[in-house]
């Protein structure tokens, strides 16, 4: 069996095993007949067993306790629960010794989960805490509304009460409902011993006596005059359950045979204290037909009117409409979810209720394929050996002007369905094919530029080449598995053999552009080569799928705008291309792929120093000091302290070098005793007793000592010792060095910038001199990734730093050109408004522009196999379990279940993997913890209860020894660490020891892990809630499936309590349909009161700090440097007022009314001092750092100033205290 064949049975077993657990029924076991008060043995009674007719019997918990979704409770459940309540801690589990047997969680397994819970309880959360509702939530009825086209249905609809459930893409199954019967035996009776009654429950089917599940059909002239609800019984009489159906008509109906129909299933019969479950209905369910076969049933409408309709054809709401045309919503669920058939159907005949739903996205495909002359399809592909100018007699131009023929025959085909579009949104398609058209003259462009044959043809071609020569190099060499040094019986440490690459010689599976990111680059060159051009100043958006591959996109603008800058002698007086990202996590990962590819693009201009010149090409990383030193001493110390202490902070980012893959960090040995050296913990030791440390080496950088990257692999062509002539790895992380010689590429946080106001030596990232002026080029490109991130406070704040991060890249004398903007992000909406809040930019370019159907944007479609068939997507199962009370039963039974049947799987270790960690997303860190604590006790407990089920020997129970936390409070040096434990594969050993230290059988995550994680072994993920964004849950869900031939599993689990939830819930396939067309808007707001408030004076200290002189205006505050009519001031305030202009002109006046009262407050004020970050002065400072403690001397004559941009808000914590502060003039 191919291995996505198997994949996707195992897919379908555990989606079964989940629907059994959280709905029913779950018969196992072998038949047995019973009586009431039958006497059987406690080894009998753990037995699974099912009844002769293969119904399930219930045996350690009642129904309405082993069930959790799909219950119809009886009428007053509400009264007799707040009586009698039921949790699942109170007995959910048998509590007779022999149904307790199995393997306990040893000691220090619990007490870390315990210590880790605790830590993560401790931190207060923002979330309000559930309302603890949950008995309002037993649910007596469910049902479904749709829109009847009743012309279309002669004779009426039926409606068959039965428990429909979705397994896979396109296959479901069915079944009767269920009732549950109770049954007493008596357990462990023998002589002269009395034994134990236990209660049972067995499951009859709710059916007619025929055996078929029960229908009640209505006629259409019923339906059509029907005023009131109509009523009627359905199934047996002592079931108690009633269907209603409300009809009614709508203003936008066409016709007047179109009804709206909401059909539900009610229960009626009253709660009972002694016999609760008995009066309920189990998986219940409802398919609506109709009576002639045919399809009858029309699109469910939207949106009642076209009053609020926005005129803007380039409106997120009518592009939308056009693109997901297709993806129609025929059913809404009340109480459950609805579904219909598979595909993309104008109308259907049928739809039912399920309660637990489930939806499998489309899997997006980069590649694309092309008819040949002979009528076959071939891939298209362009090769980065042919464009680097390696194959002789082929440039690989030609490849890329096919691409753009086959783009523009695209284009043209898109023309012929307009007219099928409805007359309202053709000019919404117009304006559509029109983007593509500009899009592909864009495009072709930058193909005619590489074929010019002038000064700036020739040097834009050298460029190209040799950035695709380096992405060449960079791919090969990427994915290479780490290399350890070897230590042999003398001591002597050896390396193995590095790969060896030659990217001359071709690959069939590396070295090739796809399509998307190719056209990208074509597309880009004029905005970089010619600054007078008019793409300058257009913002290139790439909007793509998770997974797709915009990082190599724009790595590979990066490289020829390096290149570039170099060839045409236009030297740059600080950093080239300025890179930012919002989550340390992502910035880290990036860095080390981006690293690979600048060890490339040095090795090539050693190699034609001639050309590139004889200075190195660096990249550098400006992050926050809990990431990177700030300092060269503070670097030394670190690693002066990870020489002595293995276990130490390792701040130094990279782990491996990445050209050859040898390790960096402290050394790991497990080799004997050698001379001249000595083995302790495991690690080598010198003589002098330091660790030896791989990779990080203290050498004289410029005018001081620092740490430095140098392989200690000798053969490496970054290794060799200090002094030997070699250059380190151009590669550098402290402060200190990249402000005093910033890097060509500098990759940092965009919180970061916050400190401009702070370090004026910040200006040599710009090209700024000591006198305030460049002294060379300002930065070419700004690169945002994430840029969704870019949202709410942090994007406010951002938005407002922008203002003067673009004055500093803008030389006044050099023709007022601004730097090319390119972001990039999987999930946005409202880019246009977004970027012009960010940037002040109006024109905005998505890349690639959407076409008219969401699934065909010419570079994205819909992935399909050689037949012709769409390939298995990502598998989303939607779970809200009212009857289990709390969200946190439902975790503990789904994590429990999915991760025991992973191990019940059949197959070998390699079948098993995909679905054996599971990794876990929640909302928030007190949720967080709280799982940690249900995985030390709860969630184990139940997979007792899951092998006793099904009579599942303990010895295959999994022992979940190996639990860990990826979030924003681990050590910034553990993170990489986690992700290569999160990337160990399932083997042998695993399944049958419970001593093996690995892979991990699960990981709970926050949202660090919404974008950067690329773990490509994982396929089965839980999330807890409805994440707060559409664009976060799109993000965290595709940490998932990335492998093609691992489709992926997400289970949702609503809460019970939550009303956003319950409506996801309820829309789930109408959600999951139409995902990335339902990412909410983003909230950029940087000249709004709130945030002119704590941005406005940081602005204005940093453009003095980093446009005044650095012996005077730079570094103190007095005299005041920004009188009336002078350059800075004038510059200050033509660069503020412009950008309010453009981004909020009614606010003009306001802000420019607090920038003079800012600037009278400095005059007023007469600091002598900026202000740092050590103990607060005497003196009030100009400026300290929000949040930190303000002196009362001071008077509020200083600024509160963020350092970060993160922290809006600082944060306080609560202690009770017995002191309090005497009553002056007062009595006790």
């Amino acid at each position: 069996m191919k291995t996505l064949d198997k994949n996707l049975l195992n897919r379908e077993l555990m989606l079964r095993r989940l629907r059994a657990e959280v709905v029913g029924p779950d018969p196992a076991g072998k038949s047995v007949a019973l009586v009431e008060k039958q006497a059987m043995s406690w080894e009998e009674f753990r037995t699974a067993r099912c009844q002769p007719d293969g119904e399930e019997i219930v045996w350690q918990d009642p129904p309405v306790k082993r069930f959790g979704a799909g219950i119809l409770f009886p009428q007053g459940i509400d009264e007799l629960a707040s009586e009698q309540a039921s949790e699942f801690a109170e007995g959910s589990i048998d509590e007779s010794p022999e149904l307790r047997a199995g393997v306990e969680l040893s000691d220090d397994v619990a007490a870390k989960l315990e210590k880790k819970a605790s830590n993560v309880a401790s931190i207060d959360e923002a979330d309000n805490e559930d309302v603890t509702l949950a008995n309002a939530f037993r649910p007596s009825a469910l049902g479904v509304s749709l829109l009847a086209d009743l012309g279309r249905e002669e004779l009426g609809i039926s409606v068959e009460l039965l428990n429909v459930g979705r397994v896979g893409a396109e296959k479901t199954i069915e079944g009767p409902c269920g009732i549950y019967k109770p049954l007493t035996l008596v357990i462990g009776a023998a002589v002269g011993k009395q034994g134990t009654e236990r209660k049972i429950w067995l499951r009859r089917s709710v059916v007619t006596d025929d055996g078929k599940c029960p229908v009640v059909k209505v006629g259409k002239a019923e339906l059509l005059k029907a005023t009131e609800p109509l009523r009627f019984p359905i199934g047996p009489v002592e079931a108690g359950l009633q269907l209603v159906i409300l009809s009614r008509s709508w203003r936008g109906a066409p016709t007047a045979n179109h009804r709206l129909l909401t059909i539900s299933i009610i229960n009626t019969l009253r709660a009972s204290r002694e016999n609760l479950d008995g009066t309920c209905l189990f998986q219940s369910g409802l398919r609506v037909s109709g009576q002639s076969g045919g399809t009858w049933i029309d699109p469910y409408p939207e949106y009642f009117s076209s009053e609020f309709d926005n005129p803007d054809p380039r409106a997120d709401e009518n592009v939308n409409r056009i693109l997901y045309r297709n993806d129609r919503t025929f059913a809404i669920g009340h109480g459950c979810g609805a579904d219909w058939i598979h595909g993309r159907p104008e109308r259907v005949g049928a739809v039912w209720s399920d309660s637990l739903p489930v939806f499998e996205t489309p899997s997006t495909s980069a590649d694309l394929a092309v008819k040949q002359p002979d009528g076959s399809m071939s891939s298209l592909r362009v090769s980065m050996r042919k464009l680097a100018g390696l194959e002789p007699g082929d440039d690989g131009l030609n490849d890329a002007a096919t691409l753009i023929s086959e783009y523009r025959r695209w284009i043209v085909s898109l023309e012929s369905t307009v007219t099928s579009i409805p007359l309202r949104d053709r000019p919404t398609a117009t304006a559509l094919i029109d983007d593509c058209r500009v899009c592909a003259d864009r495009i072709d462009a930058g193909l005619k530029l590489l074929r010019a044959r002038d000064a700036s043809g020739n040097q834009a071609r050298q460029a190209f080449q040799l950035a695709n020569h380096a992405m060449l190099i960079a791919q090969l060499r990427a994915g290479q598995e780490m290399r350890s040094p070897l230590h042999d019986d003398l001591g002597r440490v050896t390396w193995p053999p590095a790969t060896q690459f030659d990217p001359t010689v071709p690959d069939a599976g590396r070295g090739y552009w796809r399509p998307f990111q190719i056209a990208f680059l074509l597309m880009s060159l004029q905005g970089i080569a010619d600054s007078t051009h008019i793409e300058r100043e257009i913002v290139d958006l790439i909007w793509f799928p998770t997974g797709g591959g915009k990082t190599e996109a724009y790595l590979g603008l990066t490289a020829f705008t390096v290149f570039f800058n170099a060839i045409s002698g236009d030297a740059a007086g600080g950093v080239d291309v300025l890179m930012r990202y919002t989550l340390r996590l992502l910035t880290a990962q990036q860095f080390q792929r981006a690293a690979t590819l600048f060890c490339a693009m040095e090795h090539l201009r050693r190699a034609n120093p001639g050309s590139l010149g004889t200075r190195s090409f660096e990249i550098g990383l400006w992050v926050g000091g809990s990431a990177t030193p700030n300092k060269r001493d503070d670097a030394i110390s670190k690693l002066r302290k990870l020489q002595r202490d293995p276990d130490a902070e390792n701040p130094f980012v990279l782990l491996r070098c990445p050209w050859c893959a040898a390790k960096f960090g402290p050394q790991e040995s497990a080799g004997l005793e050698a001379r001249g050296s000595r083995q302790v913990f495991g690690r080598t030791k010198t003589h002098s007793g330091a660790i030896n440390v791989l990779g990080y080496s203290k050498e004289r950088r410029g005018s001081a000592d620092t740490v430095v990257y140098r392989c200690s692999d000798k053969n490496c062509e970054f290794g060799g010792l200090p002094g030997s002539g070699r250059l380190p790895l151009p590669i550098v992380v402290i402060d200190e060095d990249v402000l005093e010689r910033p890097p060509n590429l500098l990759i940092g946080t965009v919180d970061k910038f916050a400190m401009l106001a702070w370090s004026p030596r910040a200006r040599s990232i710009f090209g700024i001199d000591e006198s305030g002026r460049h002294k060379g080029r300002p930065p070419t490109l700004v690169i945002q990734d994430e840029l969704h991130l870019i949202s709410g406070p942090l994007g406010s704040m951002v938005g407002a730093y922008e203002t003067v991060i673009e004055a500093l890249c803008i030389d006044p004398l050099g023709g007022m050109v601004r730097p090319k903007i390119v972001a990039s992000t999987a999930t946005i909406s409202r880019a246009r408004e977004q970027v012009c809040a960010l940037y002040a930019r109006g024109a905005v370019a998505l890349f690639p522009p959407s076409g008219l159907d969401a699934s065909d944007s010419f570079f994205a479609r819909e992935a399909m196999d050689e037949a012709g068939r769409p390939l298995p997507g990502r598998l989303y199962a939607g779970v809200l379990a009212p009857a289990h009370v709390s969200v946190q039963t439902s975790e503990t039974r789904i994590f429990a279940a999915l991760m025991q049947h992973a191990a019940l799987l059949d197959g070998d270790p390699a079948d098993l993997d995909p679905w054996w960690t599971l990794l876990v997303f929640f909302n928030s860190l007190r949720e967080l913890g709280g799982a940690l604590t249900l995985f030390s006790a709860d969630t184990r407990e139940y997979l007792r209860v899951v092998l006793t089920r099904h009579g599942v020997d303990y010895e295959r129970i999994r022992q979940l020894l190996h639990v860990e936390e990826l979030t924003s409070r681990i050590r910034g040096d553990h993170i990489p660490r986690l992700l290569e434990k999160l990337d160990v594969p399932l083997r042998e050993s695993e399944r049958k020891s419970a001593n093996s230290p690995s892979p991990l059988d699960a990981c709970l995550a926050s949202n660090i892990i919404e974008v950067g994680v690329d773990i490509q072994r994982l396929s089965l993920m839980a999330i807890v809630g409805q994440p707060k964004t559409t664009s976060q849950y799109i993000q965290v869900s595709s940490r998932v499936g990335r492998d093609r031939n691992k489709p992926g599993l997400v289970v949702v689990i609503y809460g019970q309590t939550k009303p956003r939830d319950r409506s996801h819930y309820e829309r789930f396939r109408s959600y999951h349909q139409k995902l990335y067309a339902q990412v909410e808007p983003t909230s950029v707001t940087p000249f709004s009161p709130p945030a002119v408030e704590r941005s406005l004076h940081g602005l204005i200290v940093a453009l003095v700090r980093q446009l005044g002189r650095l012996d005077s205006d730079a570094e103190r505050p007095d005299p005041f440097p920004l009188l009336s009519g002078s350059d800075l001031r004038n510059r200050l305030e033509e660069m503020v007022r412009a950008r309010v202009r453009q981004i909020a002109p009614s606010e003009e006046e306001a802000v420019m009314a607090r920038l003079r009262y800012r600037l009278d407050q400095w005059r007023a004020w007469n600091p002598a001092q900026y202000g740092g970050f050590g103990q607060a002065p005497e003196d009030a400072p100009l400026m300290h750092p929000a949040g930190s403690a303000e002196r009362t001397e001071w008077n509020g004559r200083s600024w509160p100033t963020m350092s970060s941009l993160r922290n809006v808000d600082a944060s306080c914590e609560a202690e009770i205290t017995d002191r309090y502060r005497p009553v002056v003039g007062g009595t006790t």
